[in-house]
Order: C-alpha cells, then structure tokens, then sequence
C-alpha cells in the first residue's frame, strides 16, 4: 500500500508529491476526514502492543460481517456423518507407509 496526501479539484486527483511507476495502474483511493486522515493511521508502530491496542480499540467494521444465509444449526444438524475409522486398515496402511520412509531413508544414507 502507498499512501500519500493530496487534494481533488474537479474530480481529478493531485498528490502532494510525485508518485513514480504507477502510470496507467488501476488504483483505489480511499477517501478520509482531512482533519484526521494521517494522525489516526501511522504508518509504523514501535512496539506490538501499540499495534494490538489500536486493534482492539477499532471496534467491529460492519463492512466485515456477512449475514448468514443459512440457520448453522440446521446446517450441523444435517452434516454429512463420517465414516468410522478401520483401525485394522489403518494400521496397516500406516506400517506400510513408515516402511517406505524407512527403505527412503537407508537409500539416502547409501547414497551419501
């Protein structure tokens, strides 16, 4: 992200500085209170609980929430059962796979 101030005059955008390598790039610019547009937002923070505090101290951005659409109860109540584990399967697929790994590792240490 880039930031810099500028000002608009009849709908065209002027930076207060020139803004080298983005010729004919699509960009988004956000617009902000020019009373507070740069002290609420610096651009680094010392320490990491500065970064959490001005987290927390955002409060929810209902932009972020999404409705459900459907009820999450009647989606658990009607979730697809997995079938049971074959311990006996997987034991056996499981020394099959160690096998391998182990035959890997003697052909590596050969190797070397």
């Amino acid at each position: 992200m880039y930031k810099v101030k500028g000002l608009f005059r009849n709908g065209v955008a002027f930076p207060e500085q020139p803004i080298n390598g983005w010729d004919g790039e699509q960009v988004i610019i956000t617009f902000v209170d020019k009373e507070t547009a740069f002290e609420s937002e610096p651009d680094v923070y010392p320490t990491l609980e500065q970064v959490v505090d001005r987290i927390m101290n955002m409060g929810p951005n209902p932009n972020n929430i999404i409705e459900p659409t459907e009820s999450l109860a009647d989606l658990l109540a009607n979730a697809p059962v997995a079938a049971p584990i074959d311990a006996v399967a997987w034991n056996r697929q499981w020394a099959a796979l160690e096998a391998e790994m182990k035959e890997r590792d003697l052909a590596d240490d050969r190797a070397e």
